[in-house]
């Protein structure tokens, strides 16, 4: 997934922070989930992403910073890495938990 970016006006923006705007991370983490329920669906799996396991947050995402999301599978086929990335250096990166409709494997 990429994307050109967020204007300086859009509201995620808004009290984060006065005067130097960033992406907020929850907003960051939304955009990994559906990043990779998109790549879940492409590929006609039938997982979910049923939760972050952990995320890191290395660089802020700015308004007008275009990014991309790239994901590969992790060691555990229930588990789904991610990397925002802007510029080529890394904003976030993570660890999604994956899990079935009714909650099996």
């Amino acid at each position: 997934m990429n994307a050109a970016g967020f204007a300086p006006d859009a509201p995620i923006f808004d009290g984060h922070f006065d005067g130097h705007p960033i992406v907020p991370g929850a907003y960051l983490l939304a955009l990994a989930i559906a990043a990779a329920h998109e790549r879940l669906a492409a590929d006609g799996s039938p997982l979910r992403v049923d939760g972050v396991v952990r995320a890191k947050f290395l660089r802020p995402l700015g308004p007008q910073m275009p990014f991309d999301i790239a994901l590969r599978p992790a060691a555990d086929p229930l588990r789904l890495r991610f990397e925002l990335l802007a510029g080529g250096a890394v904003c976030a990166s993570g660890l999604l938990a994956l899990a079935a409709p009714d909650g099996g494997a």
